[in-house]
Formats: C-alpha cells, sequence, structure tokens
C-alpha cells in the first residue's frame, strides 16, 4: 500500500512539473464538454513527462459521451462534434510542438452505429459507423473500406431503418495499429482473436496505412 502511494504521489509531482505549450483552458470554454478537452490534456502531460516516466511506448484511452441521440440528435452532434474539434485541435497542435506528432496516433471507435432513418426524433442503434485515424505517421486523406449508399434499401442496408452492414471489421483496423505500435507477427492472433476469421481483402496493410 505504502509503494502505491509513493508511486502515485510520484507520478502527481512529475505531471505537475511537465510543461505544456497550448493554451488549454482556451479550449475548455469552446468545448461543450471541457471534461473531454481536460483528458487529452492529460494525456499530453504525461507525453511530456515521458522520459522522466522511462517510457517507450504507452497507449491512452479518452472517452466522449452524449452519442447515444434518440432524440434531439441534431443538438448532440453539434456539441459533441464542437468538444470533439477543440479537443483534437489543442492536442495536435501540441503534440507538434513537442516534437512527438509522427510518433503518435489516434483512434476513434465505439460499440455501435446508428440508423440511417430517423425514429421521430432522433436516430436507434445501429450496426455500421464511419470513424477516422488521425496522426503525424498516417497517410492522410485516404478512405478505407467501402463507402455504403446511406439510404433504405441499399446492399448494405439489412433493415427498414437502414441499418447499416460493416463492409470492414475492426481488425482492419486493429492490424496495422498494433503493427505500427510494435506488436510481432506472431503476438498478433493473441492481441486480436478474431483475427484469422478475415482474409487479407478484408484487412488494411500496413504499408497502405503508415508512412514509417
Amino acid at each position: 500500500r505504502d509503494s502505491l502511494q509513493a508511486s502515485a504521489t510520484i507520478s502527481k509531482r512529475l505531471l505537475e512539473n511537465a510543461t505544456l505549450t497550448q493554451d488549454w483552458d482556451a479550449a475548455r470554454r469552446r468545448a461543450d464538454n471541457g471534461d473531454f478537452v481536460g483528458q487529452l490534456e492529460q494525456v499530453s502531460s504525461v507525453i511530456a513527462a515521458r522520459e522522466a516516466f522511462d517510457a517507450e511506448r504507452d497507449v491512452f484511452y479518452v472517452e466522449l459521451g452524449g452519442w447515444d441521440s434518440h432524440a434531439a440528435v441534431a443538438e448532440a452532434l453539434d456539441d459533441g462534434f464542437g468538444s470533439i474539434d477543440a479537443a483534437l485541435e489543442t492536442f495536435v497542435a501540441e503534440m507538434k510542438e513537442q516534437g512527438v506528432w509522427e510518433q503518435v496516433t489516434l483512434q476513434s471507435l465505439s460499440e455501435f452505429g446508428r440508423t440511417m432513418t430517423s425514429n421521430g426524433h432522433g436516430t436507434d442503434h445501429a450496426w455500421g459507423g464511419n470513424h477516422f485515424t488521425i496522426g503525424g505517421s498516417l497517410r492522410g486523406g485516404v478512405l478505407h473500406g467501402t463507402y455504403p449508399e446511406l439510404h433504405v434499401g441499399s446492399e448494405t442496408s439489412i433493415s427498414s431503418t437502414g441499418n447499416q452492414l460493416p463492409t470492414s471489421p475492426w481488425e482492419a483496423l486493429w492490424k496495422p495499429l498494433a503493427e505500427w505500435i510494435g506488436v510481432e507477427e506472431d503476438q498478433l492472433d493473441t492481441v486480436m482473436p478474431n483475427l484469422h476469421a478475415f482474409s487479407n481483402e478484408h484487412l488494411i496493410p500496413t504499408a497502405d496505412f503508415f508512412t514509417t
């Protein structure tokens, strides 16, 4: 217990001494959800203190709720996208100023998508969805996967509400991300137990995803 408390105290002091370059308070004022900005500020502080932590590579998880828009979908999107924009703009600028942008990748994810039709007030749970990846070593401006026809009755629509069947598995993203972060070939099946279920045509080659 004493060791854990000592470790927490040391970590807190290291983070307090971490120097950030961006106006994170201004980003919080711009965002509807200042907590999301604060999460990326904390990530930035840990990255700034990476040498003190003797970190070779780190994985961080941040979250932003409010997307389960069964009602008031326009307001939910406006608030959510505003918070994402303020947080990511500041985070990217911070990483560039720290000189580590080429070593950073950020991937969005969600456990479900939304229907293409309205329930009268918003949208309901569905399967397929779109996601983004940003980072200094990415081949940017590329749309991976098959862009769906966003209407009821399309080849990827499997219900009367426009529930979209995904055209790519999550493993399509996780494989190049895992290889980029340093997971060895013989470890991939352990990291992604369902990887064997998908042929290469369903996956994104790492060389198509990253420049380095």
